[in-house]
């Protein structure tokens, strides 16, 4: 049985009104109050009420630019007023081979999560090198003895980071916007097996509350709201002149970004309310978003960084006080270079750890040294710890930069029967839609 959610929860956070009444009156700034102590995994914080990041709620011109008004739009446009972006097939090919990688990532991930490098050895007899052949049979591997033996080996297998991103982008596709209930609905509405801390999640969202977890659960199933949202170039220099947070050349549109990050925040925070989260979520995202538009590694990089720390300084509930996911990847961008190996990164301490601020900015270490969607993955698989996230993230990533490095026989493995293609086309119809109609305000 299904549960539902209860007809008396506004579907937003905002004190006193709906989302749609807040597009409604305008730009309108609601804060955050998690009220929540600092340090376990899991708190709740009252979501009714003052429950957000304080970015706007509409278009900063007031105008209607929402997911719902692109998906009535959806048409053959000879022009894009927005300005320069991918044709329309190139654009099209990368988001399909984006949410490609992150099944593909996420199944070969599931052989080593949890595993460390010594054990991910003792378990396979060497490295895993290729995706098995038949789903249930040992991997290849190298170097090692060949012979498994100590930890338990598995067999790949496709996980809750891709049911949940798939989830989630059939819920942008059927409202044609991202709508927190709708994904709730359909989270609560899934079959078992749940995942631990299940209870704990239908006791708060029945309550009225959220979840501040730190986990890497909202990161994993945004792949679709970066495909959705289109980012513009932006103006070069920050407010008053100053540089932006990246220093000049960031090049984001602003409020593309706090468009992304707001619908970040709707597609996470019922489970992953807390800044690390939604930070890192909000950096995948926007890396997402760039790479779909045909941007290189470095655009991608300085695009994730920007709406994290964006993210960040507009966060106005208590901090979680986990590391800045802005600064770390800040990090990764000065010290992880391309063809830097697996013992490397252990080298510049790359923990692909079980919290957001460390799995996003080892997922993004492992791009930047790969740039290849088959190498990202078996880096990332090889590397252990939240193996299956981290490896689905790095695949992602590299699939959209590169789709032809994605293995097709890996996404056949990896998905079966299962397919992907067509929610990934849908999800991009409303991107260019979105696009169309805010190149049509601009000018």
């Amino acid at each position: 049985m299904s549960r539902q959610v209860p007809a008396r929860r506004r579907p937003v956070g905002f004190r006193g009104t709906s989302l749609e009444t807040a597009r409604a009156a305008g730009p309108q700034r609601a804060t955050a109050s998690l009220g929540h102590p600092a340090g376990p995994e899991v708190h709740s914080g009252p979501r009714e009420g003052p429950v957000f990041l304080g970015f706007r709620a509409a278009a900063p011109d007031g105008s209607e630019d929402t997911a719902s008004t692109a998906s009535r739009r959806v048409g053959p446009a000879p022009e894009d007023p927005a300005g320069p972006g991918p044709s329309s097939d190139s654009g099209r090919e990368r988001a399909v081979a984006l949410l490609h990688g992150v099944a593909v990532g996420d199944a070969l991930g599931s052989l080593t999560e949890g595993y460390w490098p010594p054990e991910i050895v003792a378990a396979y007899g060497g490295e895993i090198s290729d995706f098995p052949a038949d789903n249930g049979g040992t991997p290849p591997v190298r170097g090692g003895t060949g012979r498994p033996g100590g930890r338990r080996a598995r067999r790949p297998r496709t996980t809750d980071d891709t049911a949940f991103t798939l989830l989630v982008g059939h819920s942008i596709t059927a409202c044609g916007r991202v709508d927190e209930d709708d994904i709730v609905r359909r989270i609560l509405a899934r079959p078992i097996p749940k995942w631990p801390g299940w209870e704990e999640f239908c006791s708060s969202w029945s309550r009225g509350e959220f979840q501040t977890r730190t986990g890497t659960g909202g990161a994993m199933r945004i792949a679709p709201v970066g495909i959705l949202h289109p980012i513009s170039p932006g103006p070069e220099q920050g407010p008053g002149g100053r540089e932006g947070p990246q220093g000049p050349g960031s090049g984001e549109s602003p409020d593309d970004l706090r468009r992304l990050i707001r619908d970040v925040t709707l597609a996470t925070r019922a489970s992953h309310n807390s800044p690390s989260s939604v930070a890192a979520s909000a950096a995948l995202a926007a890396a997402y978003s760039v790479l779909v538009d045909g941007g290189d590694a470095d655009r991608a990089l300085r695009a994730a960084v920007t709406a994290a720390d964006l993210a960040e300084r507009e966060w106005e509930g208590p901090d979680d006080l986990c590391p800045s996911v802005a600064r770390r990847l800040r990090w990764v961008r000065a010290n992880v270079g391309r063809g830097t190996s697996i013992a490397g990164l252990r080298g510049r301490g790359i923990n692909p750890g079980f919290r957001a601020w460390e799995a996003v900015p080892a997922a993004f270490a492992i791009f930047l040294a790969h740039q290849s969607a088959r190498e990202a993955i078996l880096c990332a698989t090889n590397l252990g710890g939240d193996a299956d996230s981290v490896a689905s993230m790095a695949g992602a990533l590299a699939a959209a930069l590169a789709p032809d490095s994605l293995p097709v026989e890996w996404v056949e493995r990896a998905l079966g029967r299962q397919k992907v293609s067509d929610l990934a086309e849908a999800l991009y119809a409303l991107r260019m839609g979105a696009r169309r109609i805010r190149g049509t305000h601009r000018a």
